[in-house]
């Protein structure tokens, strides 16, 4: 997808996808990594990074909270993720606000968060404050 970027900004002139993209992948070796891709084909891994008017406010949060700690459990990663958000917005999400989709490391599937299960973590996160 980079290489494809680039091309389309250099060769071509315009940019054939105009978002930022965030690819996930796992496996065996590496684990589980994140990559950022940009408009004009610039990708690099990542521990974890915010996309759209808030991302600056996001990466802020996410950078201080790796500095301190660099492993994560899946429960640790989805609060963090859940309070860089909440921290970027400047306000409490609600369970039905958001959607928490992971890959479970052990069964390496994709499993999507029901709304009692991301009130338990929004609890959680409430309760730590």
């Amino acid at each position: 997808m980079a290489d494809i970027n680039q091309y389309y900004t250099q060769v071509a002139e315009m940019r054939s996808l105009g978002t930022m993209m965030m690819m996930l992948s796992y496996d065996d070796e590496s684990g589980p990594q994140v990559f950022m891709i940009d408009p004009a084909g610039y990708y690099r891994s990542v521990r974890g990074f915010g996309i759209g008017t808030k991302q600056q406010q996001v990466n802020s949060f996410m950078e201080k909270k790796f500095k301190k700690k660099t492993q994560f459990t899946s429960n640790e990663a989805i609060d963090l993720a859940l309070e860089a958000l909440q921290q970027a917005l400047g306000m409490d999400i609600r369970a039905g606000e958001v959607e928490v989709i992971y890959v479970d490391r052990n069964n390496q599937k994709i499993k999507q968060m029901t709304n009692e299960e991301i009130e338990e973590h929004l609890t959680a996160i409430e309760e730590r404050d």
